[in-house]
């Protein structure tokens, strides 16, 4: 009953925060830290509201969610964590004064040719992958027809082409025509690459950009919110019965709601990564402190070069869920960084993760870029939703663009400037 209590507490308390923070996106009062959290609030604290309403999924096939589940301390500690991460980022918002002032940026002809050519890079992967016409990159992987080599191939040239096209709607001034001739080009890199991740990404390079150049305002966002979250729902359930062959008709309503929790909120690895830490010997994620923080900074070091070379993070806790020994699998569970922090840091890690994604948000803001607010809305996302392997590429070009934007930007002229903002 104590955690119920805690729960509802939390959920009035963060939704606030909600309210503020869309008031203040409504009011064109663009920081990214407003728009960041309206995603962590989707996808950590949207799960407490169905745990009321709908009640605890059954993770009967997942018995380490099942354990954190049903600890009542991981679940305080877990709520204790969103509530400090509300109060974190809010408080940044409204206590530090950003200097935006958005322009369309111009890019040279040179550049302008890069974009479109990184564009129009996946149509030429149907000439040398033609099988990929029926199949997706993703689900040929998983029915062993595409080498991991070739994969990756696959997954960076999708994954920059959808990037560019992200930033050629966000400059372009003809919106509305932009838009209808680069759709086909991002729905071509969605199907070769076939994670639901990208999607996601052009989902959100989508809104924010609509935002940006105030395509949309006041209820408009609103509702155009509500149309491309119900979009995502429909391709993800798509996803599943076509990639994954999960039949919805074919599941139990209870294996069915565990299998949209897991897919829709990454809580419940969150708490597992909490439960872990409070009790050592039965959840181990981690073979190591800091040993996904290893493989982060070198992921592109081959096996054969480096035998002893970390697995991906999602594996280490999918090999934990089934309280096996850290192994590859034919899928990984969805993670984020704020439970990689916790693995990775331990407690520490509660503040660390958190405090990265708000960092970004400070450097993002002084130079009033359009380009690179957009960006850092798109990486803090995407940190919140998957794991940094993912996207690597493009949080290298995100890293190298943020400190040239801001080279010029004193240490001192970061400190918070108070003012009265709502």
């Amino acid at each position: 009953m104590t955690v119920e209590i805690l729960k509802i507490a939390a959920l009035m308390y963060t939704t606030l925060c909600l309210s503020v923070a869309t008031f203040n996106i409504i009011r064109q009062n663009l920081k990214s830290i407003y728009f960041v959290y309206i995603i962590f609030y989707a996808l950590f604290i949207l799960p407490m509201l169905f745990d009321l309403t709908y009640g605890l999924p059954e993770y009967k096939k997942y018995p380490g969610l099942m354990l954190s589940r049903d600890d009542s301390f991981a679940n305080i500690i877990y709520i204790a964590f969103l509530c400090f991460i509300a109060s974190l980022w809010l408080v940044y918002a409204r206590r530090h004064k950003s200097h935006l002032g958005f322009s369309l940026p111009s890019f040279s002809i040179i550049l302008s040719y890069c974009q479109y050519t990184i564009i129009i890079m996946p149509a030429l992967l149907l000439i040398v992958f033609p099988n990929s016409l029926s199949q997706t990159d993703y689900d040929l992987v998983v029915a062993g027809e595409l080498e991991s080599t070739t994969s990756t191939v696959v997954n960076i040239l999708t994954f920059l082409s959808i990037f560019a096209i992200i930033l050629i709607f966000l400059t372009q001034r003809n919106s509305y025509f932009s838009l209808i001739s680069l759709v086909p080009w991002s729905i071509l890199s969605i199907w070769l690459n076939g994670k639901r991740n990208k999607v996601l990404i052009s989902i959100m390079g989508l809104a924010a950009s609509l935002i940006y150049k105030k395509l949309i305002r006041g209820n408009k966002m609103v509702i155009v919110g509500f149309v491309l979250v119900f979009a995502f729902i429909g391709y993800s359930d798509i996803y599943q019965v076509s990639v994954r062959a999960i039949d919805s008709n074919a599941t139990s309503p209870e294996d069915g709601y565990a299998g949209k929790r897991i897919d829709y909120g990454i809580n419940s690895v969150t708490k597992l990564a909490i439960y872990a830490e409070l009790h050592p010997n039965q959840v181990k994620i981690l073979e190591y402190r800091g040993q996904r923080a290893v493989f982060t900074i070198l992921p592109f070091i081959s096996k054969s070069t480096w035998p002893g070379k970390p697995l991906p993070y999602a594996l280490y806790v999918t090999s934990a869920i089934f309280f096996a020994a850290p192994q590859l699998w034919g899928y990984g569970i969805t993670t984020s960084i704020l439970e990689e922090g916790i693995s990775n840091f331990s407690w520490i890690g509660m503040v660390l993760a958190p405090l990265l994604i708000l960092v970004l948000c400070i450097y993002d803001d002084r130079p009033g870029d359009l380009i690179l607010s957009m960006s850092t809305v798109l990486v803090a996302s995407l940190l919140l939703a998957v794991q940094i392997v993912s996207f690597y590429p493009i949080i290298v070009a995100y890293l190298i663009y943020l400190i040239y934007k801001n080279r010029y930007v004193s240490v001192g002229s970061l400190k918070m400037d108070y003012t009265n903002e709502t």
